[in-house]
């Protein structure tokens, strides 16, 4: 039989203390199983499980919205709660290991040169969303491009990041220093081109690639974080519809 517990008697046995638990049941993070006519709250045994939950994650740097979505949304059991806990250390352990290898990637960049900051904004957001992109990849592109990918980034992904900063840093330079059919910026778009055949395999065409209005929208967010301004994007483009036009004239 669950017993009642004052909000009091319930802060002193969690060590929790009282202006917590009120905050906790005003934001619906942990509601008191009773509330009384007078407005007095009452806890029971059930509610432990929840708030040890909270106090986990809280100990795991999760926020409060992030916790409240962690939070089963039935009653659980201690050794559910515990199961859901430790696949929510899991996810933290795995974005820690995300951020230290952005973090020794960029360190790695930085060491051969000192590329605009907005690169390596873009540096550091790709490979903390990597895992992202790949599982969208999966669901939207062929297998063997997909395969190719996992493959490239597994045996040398440090090795495309420097050579990706050296060519956005090089564009950064010289695009306003030359119109979009100079030679310079063509080679950069070449190398940009023969990038991404090294990542998606030979046989992969981006003009056989056919993207739905839906699974465009699925992509994940790349419009926080560019390695360009708006103008250089602008001209970026035009820089790739001539190189696009000089393969066309070759053929």
């Amino acid at each position: 039989m669950n017993r009642l517990m004052s909000i009091g008697e319930f802060a002193k046995l969690t060590g929790v203390s009282l202006r917590t638990l009120r905050y906790y049941d005003q934001i619906d993070l942990l509601k008191p199983s009773h509330v009384s006519d007078s407005g007095r709250r009452y806890y029971t045994d059930r509610d432990l499980i929840p708030l040890q939950h909270i106090i986990a994650l809280k100990y795991l740097d999760f926020s409060l919205d992030d916790i409240r979505g962690a939070l089963p949304r039935e009653p659980a059991g201690l050794k559910e709660s515990l199961k859901l806990q430790k696949e929510a250390l899991l996810r933290k352990q795995e974005r820690l290991a995300q951020m230290m290898k952005a973090i020794d990637y960029t360190l790695s960049v930085l060491e051969e040169a000192e590329p605009d900051t907005q690169v390596v904004s873009f540096l550091i957001h790709s490979v903390l969303k990597e895992q992202d992109y790949m599982r969208w990849m999966a669901r939207h592109f062929p297998q063997p491009a997909v395969e190719n990918m996992a493959e490239v980034m597994r045996t040398k992904e440090l090795e495309l990041t420097k050579r990706t900063a050296e060519i956005f840093q090089a564009l950064k330079r010289d695009l306003p220093l030359y119109e979009p059919d100079h030679p310079q910026l063509q080679r950069y778009a070449s190398q940009v081109m023969d990038l991404l055949k090294e990542m998606l395999g030979p046989e992969f065409k981006l003009e056989d690639l056919d993207l739905s209005p839906e699974a465009i929208l699925e992509a994940p967010d790349t419009s926080i974080i560019s390695p360009f301004t708006r103008e250089e994007e602008q001209k970026l483009g035009e820089v790739f519809q001539y190189y696009t036009n000089g393969l066309k004239k070759e053929e």
